[in-house]
């Protein structure tokens, strides 16, 4: 670089080009990674945050997201979920511990079949899971026994897996998934759309799938964010767009003198431009992210 960056000077052409900063601003909510690649989450970068542009941006390519349609045990709510996401977060994965009824059957308070009270009625097609521990299974004068709680209606008690005669109430299933976080269920394959978010521990039947879909290259950066100074990547699509220090009004706001419990200096209307100072900054009482500016002279 030395010797070209001479042959230049003397030949009066310019190799390189200086140009402003680069920064981005989050025009919707995404995450800040460890890494380019599959990286632990190292925070949610909120929307109108401002990151600045360490690194890339350079192309990365990413494991299949792995997603299923399914339908939530407990209210009937159907939709798509994302089984496995592309930095190989497991959303939810197959029960060993789900059995399906197929022949109605007594949910009981006690193993001893002599001695117990009925609950209710298990019928055909509720699941049912069985209770972690050792002491949660009985095999007591030739009949199989299991305790757990209906997923319906979290009735606990005692079932019957197989009676003596041999005929079988309930038997484990293999398209039954339990979800292992909160998620979203969204209404089609490639929606955003959410029809409700899964509750950790839920139960799910999957309808479709579980299918692969290819992640597509994406363009990352490694940026810092003006907040707080958290550093990670982050993906430049349709969440991110390049900031610049002008901000246009978009609703009626007051300019103030101070962050909190600051002086009103003027109403700032409707199209006017300000030219950032500082910040962005967050104001906790009022749950929103202020900056420092001026108004063009």
């Amino acid at each position: 670089l030395k010797e070209r960056g001479a042959l230049a000077a003397c030949q009066g052409t310019s190799f390189l080009k200086e140009i402003p900063k680069p920064f981005y601003y989050c025009k919707h909510e995404t995450t800040l990674s460890s890494s380019s690649g599959v990286g632990a989450k190292v925070r949610q970068i909120e929307q109108d945050e401002v990151l600045e542009v360490l690194e890339g941006p350079k192309k990365e390519t990413f494991p299949p997201t792995i997603k299923a349609k399914v339908k939530a045990t407990k209210d009937g709510a159907t939709g798509w979920l994302v089984i496995k996401d592309r930095t190989g977060e497991t959303m939810a994965e197959a029960d060993t511990r789900l059995f399906i009824c197929v022949q109605p059957i007594a949910i009981t308070d006690n193993v001893n079949i002599k001695e117990c009270k009925v609950i209710r009625k298990l019928a055909i097609g509720e699941l049912f899971k069985l209770d972690e521990g050792d002491d949660a299974k009985s095999s007591e004068g030739g009949v199989d026994r299991i305790r757990g709680k209906a997923c319906t209606d979290d009735a606990a008690g005692w079932i019957t897996l197989k009676g003596n005669a041999g005929t079988l109430y309930v038997e484990a299933t293999k398209k039954h998934y339990t979800a292992l976080a909160e998620a979203p269920l969204t209404k089609s394959h490639g929606s955003s759309e959410k029809v409700r978010s899964l509750e950790a521990g839920e139960a799910l039947e999957v309808l479709e799938g579980p299918k692969e879909e290819k992640a597509k290259p994406e363009l990352r950066c490694h940026g810092r964010a003006l907040l707080d100074g958290a550093e990670g990547w982050f993906t430049v699509g349709s969440s991110m767009a390049t900031w610049t220090m002008e901000y246009v009004c978009k609703a009626s706001t007051p300019l103030q003198d101070g962050l909190t419990e600051g002086k009103d200096l003027r109403s700032i209307e409707v199209g006017e431009k300000l030219v950032w100072l500082e910040g962005p900054t967050r104001d906790e009482a009022a749950g929103v992210l202020t900056i420092k500016a001026s108004t063009p002279l």
